[in-house]
C-alpha cells in the first residue's frame, strides 16, 4: 500500500474533524492550510519541484479560506469552496503536464477532462488495496509476511466494502421493524447518534477519496491538454463581421455617452423619463459584452493575424467596455432607487469581472504571448476575494438601514439574509416584535455549538443579540460562558 494512499486516509480523518456538520467553521482554514501543504509535499515527493508560481496559488487558495469563517452567507461559503478547487485543478495540470499557456479553450477543457477523470479514479483506492494484496502473494522470501499482510489488506477491503452495505442494510432493517428500532435506539441512546456516526465515516470516506484522485489524476498524466494549434483560416470572414459589428457598436456607444452618461434628455422618446431608460437594458448589455469576448476569442483562435483584423478587434474591445460602463451605471442608477440586494451586489462583481477579463482578452489582440486562460484565472479569485471580503449581506444590511425610511422591507433583512446582517439592525427602532424573536434565535443557536464550529461572522451577530436583547429588556439567560 503506497504512501500517497495512506496519507489519503490522513487526509481523510482530518477532513472529517474539520468538516463534519461545520461548513463554516474556523477550521475549513486550518483543512486549507494542511492540504496546501500536502500539495507541496506531493509534487516535492512526485519530483515536480517548488517554483514561485506555486507560492502564489497556495497564496489564494489561504486567503480564499479565511473568508469561510468571516461569513454566513451560504452562497459565498459555496462558491468560495468552488473557486479553490479550480485553482487547485488549475495548479496541478499545470505542473503535471508542463503547460505555459493553455489558452482559454485549452484551460477550460483541461479543467473539465480533469474532473472526468477525477470522478474516473473514486475507485482507485480499491485497487491499490488490491494491488497491495497482490504484490505480497507475490512475495516468496517471507511467505509468514506474505499470508499476514495479505490478510490485513483483505480484512481491510472487507470492511471498507462492508461499510456502505452496513449502512443501508442498517437504514432499510430499522424502518422495517419497531423492536429492532427500539433496540437500536437503546443501544446508541437516540437515531441521531447513529446518524452522526454514519455521516462522520461518510466524510472520512469522501475526505479519502477526493484526495487520492486528485494525486492519481495528477500523477498518471492521462489528460489531454486541448489547444487551437491546427491550421488558421483566411481571416476575410472575420473582418467581414467584425467590421459589421463595430459600426453598430461605435454608434451604440454615441448614444451611450450623449444619451446615458450626457443625461441628453432631449433625446428621448416621449414616452420615456431618464429614469426609465436608464434602468432598461442592464441583462441585454451584459450578454452583448459576453457575445463580444467570445467573438474576440475565437478570432483570435481561428484565423490568421491581420492588421485590419486586429484593428476591428480593437474597436469591439473598447465598445464593450463602454458597454459595460452603462450596465454598471444603469445598475448604480437602480441602486440608489431601490437599494441594496444580493443580486444587485453580484451584477456589480459580474461586470467587474467581465471588464477585467476584457482587458486580458485586448492584450491578447496584439499578441500571443499574453497568458489568457492564467490570467482570467487570477482575475477571478481576485474579483471574488473582494466579493467574499466585502460581505454582501452585511453591505445590504448598512446600506439599508440608512434608508429604512423608504426602504421598510425588515423582513427581507431579517429572513432573506443571513446573520451578518445582525449586527446593523441593533439600532431599529419600532420592529421589536420582528427583531427580538430574531436575535432570541441567534442566541439559542450559537449556544449550542461547540469550538470547532466557530464562525466571526456568528460571534458578531451573538454579542449584537445579547445587546439589543439586554437593552429591551428581554428575559433571556445570558449565564453562559460563551
Amino acid at each position: 500500500m503506497n504512501k500517497t494512499f495512506k496519507l489519503s486516509v490522513l487526509y481523510g480523518i482530518i477532513y472529517a474533524v474539520c468538516m463534519f456538520e461545520n461548513p463554516s467553521g474556523i477550521t475549513f482554514p486550518i483543512l486549507v492550510l494542511l492540504m496546501v501543504i500536502g500539495l507541496a509535499g506531493f509534487t516535492g515527493y512526485s519530483g515536480e519541484g517548488f517554483t514561485f508560481s506555486d507560492i502564489l496559488y497556495a497564496t489564494a487558495c489561504i486567503a480564499l479560506s479565511v473568508t469561510v469563517p468571516l461569513t454566513q452567507n451560504k452562497v459565498n461559503i459555496y462558491f468560495t469552496k468552488v473557486v479553490i478547487f479550480t485553482l487547485i485543478v488549475v495548479y496541478l495540470v499545470k505542473k503535471f503536464y508542463k503547460v505555459r499557456n493553455m489558452g482559454m479553450y485549452g484551460g477550460l477543457m483541461s479543467i473539465i477532462c480533469f474532473v472526468v477523470e477525477m470522478i474516473a479514479n473514486i475507485q482507485a483506492p480499491f485497487k491499490e488495496i488490491n494491488l497491495s494484496t497482490k504484490k505480497s502473494d507475490n512475495n516468496e522470501e517471507d511467505e509468514i509476511v506474505t499470508k499476514s499482510s495479505s490478510g490485513k489488506n483483505m480484512v481491510l477491503v472487507g470492511i471498507l466494502v462492508s461499510i456502505p452495505i452496513l449502512l443501508v442494510v442498517l437504514s432499510l432493517l430499522t424502518s422495517a421493524d419497531a423492536v429492532f428500532r427500539k433496540v437500536l435506539l437503546y443501544m446508541f441512546d437516540s437515531l441521531n447518534d447513529i446518524k452522526s456516526i454514519c455521516t462522520a465515516i461518510t466524510y472520512i470516506f469522501i475526505g479519502l477519496f477526493v484526495t487520492y484522485s486528485f494525486a492519481k489524476t495528477s500523477y498518471d498524466k492521462k489528460i489531454k491538454i486541448f489547444t487551437f494549434d491546427s491550421k488558421k483560416y483566411n481571416p476575410v470572414a472575420a473582418i467581414t463581421v467584425s467590421i459589421t459589428l463595430s459600426l453598430v457598436y461605435v454608434l451604440f456607444s454615441v448614444i451611450q455617452v450623449v444619451a446615458l452618461f450626457g443625461k441628453g434628455t432631449y433625446f428621448l422618446p416621449e414616452e420615456y423619463t431618464y429614469a426609465q431608460y436608464a434602468k432598461e437594458g442592464f441583462y441585454q448589455l451584459v450578454i452583448v459584452a459576453i457575445i463580444n469576448m467570445i467573438i474576440i476569442f475565437v478570432c483570435k483562435a481561428l484565423f490568421e493575424k491581420n492588421v485590419l483584423l486586429q484593428g476591428c478587434l480593437t474597436v469591439i474591445s473598447l465598445c464593450t467596455f463602454i458597454m459595460l460602463a452603462s450596465s454598471a451605471y444603469r445598475l448604480n442608477m437602480y441602486i440608489n432607487t431601490y437599494h441594496l440586494t444580493f443580486a444587485r451586489i453580484l451584477g456589480m462583481i459580474v461586470l467587474f469581472v467581465a471588464a477585467l477579463y476584457m482587458i486580458g482578452l485586448t492584450i491578447s489582440i496584439f499578441t500571443d504571448r499574453f497568458p489568457v486562460f492564467e490570467y482570467a484565472v487570477a482575475a477571478t479569485a481576485i474579483a471574488y476575494m473582494v466579493f467574499a471580503l466585502i460581505r454582501p449581506d452585511a453591505l445590504i444590511a448598512r446600506e439599508n438601514v440608512n434608508h429604512i425610511k423608504e426602504y421598510k422591507d425588515v423582513r427581507y433583512l431579517v429572513k432573506e439574509l443571513s446573520y451578518d446582517a445582525a449586527p446593523y439592525l441593533v439600532d431599529l427602532e419600532g420592529y421589536e416584535d420582528i427583531l427580538e424573536d430574531y436575535y432570541k434565535d441567534i442566541v439559542e443557536e450559537y449556544d449550542s455549538k461547540d469550538v470547532r464550529k466557530f464562525n466571526v461572522s456568528e460571534y458578531k451577530a451573538y454579542v449584537s443579540a445579547k445587546e439589543y436583547l439586554r437593552k429591551h429588556s428581554s428575559s433571556v439567560d445570558f449565564t453562559s460562558n460563551k
